[in-house]
Formats: structure tokens, sequence, C-alpha cells
């Protein structure tokens, strides 16, 4: 019992501190000085990177030079961006069903092609048997 609730334990400690280390997941902190820092960070309620001016000071990790960058570290998908997801998966499916359907057809006329000049061949040249 007590070795199930360590773990249990465990576990949501990780989960938390996995959380709380993901700058994506982390409201953007203006900071509490007076600089003038123009900064990018990620708002998870549009699932966008945004330029914001940090003063200096505190802050937290969500808080990046370029909006490329922030680009590239932020992977949580937005809650439009999520109820899209099926959409979007649907799409890439049947554009994969597309080339495999391209493909296939492909293999099948080169094998009747083949099979025609084989047969074309057999024909042609008897006495080859």
């Amino acid at each position: 019992m007590y070795a199930l609730v360590a773990f249990f334990t465990t576990v949501a400690v990780f989960s938390f501190s996995k959380a709380q280390s993901d700058p994506c997941r982390m409201l953007i902190e203006l900071g509490l000085c007076l600089a003038y820092f123009p900064s990018w960070g990620y708002e998870q309620s549009t699932g966008q990177c945004v330029e914001f001016i940090y003063g200096g000071c505190q802050g937290n990790l969500n808080r990046f030079y370029s909006k490329e960058e922030c680009e590239a570290t932020s992977t949580i998908l937005s809650t439009a961006q999520q109820a899209r997801l099926p959409e979007m998966l649907a799409k890439e499916a049947f554009g994969y069903y597309e080339l495999l359907n391209e493909l296939f057809h492909a293999k099948v006329a080169a094998l009747l092609l083949t099979a025609q000049v084989i047969t074309a061949t057999a024909v042609v040249l008897p006495w080859r048997r």
C-alpha cells in the first residue's frame, strides 16, 4: 500500500515539475522592472507566439528573442488547432491513400506491360521455346 502511494506521489510530482519546466505551458510574465526588451512568448489561448515587452526582472522561461525561436520551441496545439485535428488528419490520410492508389495503378500498369511484352515475344519468336 505504501509503495502504491509513493508511486503515485512520484508520478504527480514529476508531472507537475514537467509542466512547470515547459515554457509553452507558462503564462507570459512581463517582469517587474521598467526596462524595454521586445520579446516573444507563447500564448496558450490562441496557440500562437505573440510579441510583448519584457521589463527585465524576474519573468519565466516563456520569453524568446525572436518569433522563430518561440515557434520552434512551442509545440502545443491551440484549442482551435485541436478541434481541426481530425479534419487535418483525414486530409493527410486521404493524400496518402491517393498516393498509394497511384503507385498501385502504376505497378499494375507496369506488370500488364511486362505481360504484354512477354506474350508478344512468345508470339513473334515461337522458335525460341
